[in-house]
C-alpha cells in the first residue's frame, strides 16, 4: 500500500491510498480540486473506488461534489454526525 499526498496552496491536503482493489480518495480539498484529483489517479493507473471523508469542513469536502459526478459508483464514507451536517449545506 502506498499514500500520495495532493496539495492545494500546500494548506489544503488530500491524499490516495493505493489498495488492492483500488484508490481511496482521503477528503477532497477545497471547491475544483477534482480535476488534480483526477488526474492524480490517472498517473497511477487506477480508479478511484471510495471517498473517505475525515469531516464536514469545507477544505475536507469542497471537491466532493465534482467527484460525485466524475465517480458515481464510488463508496462515500463519512461519519453519521458529519453527514447530517454536510446535508444542510
Amino acid at each position: 500500500m502506498s499514500v500520495e499526498r495532493i496539495s492545494r496552496f500546500g494548506l489544503v491536503n488530500c491524499y490516495l491510498v493505493d489498495e488492492p482493489e483500488g484508490l481511496t480518495v482521503i477528503d477532497t480539498m477545497i471547491p475544483r480540486s477534482g480535476k488534480a484529483i483526477l488526474a492524480a489517479a490517472e498517473a497511477r493507473g487506477k480508479a478511484i473506488v471510495r471517498v473517505l471523508l475525515t469531516h464536514a469542513h469545507n477544505d475536507h469536502v469542497g471537491s466532493l461534489d465534482e467527484l460525485h459526478a466524475a465517480l458515481p459508483d464510488a463508496d462515500v464514507i463519512i461519519s453519521a454526525r458529519d453527514a447530517r451536517l454536510l446535508a444542510k449545506t
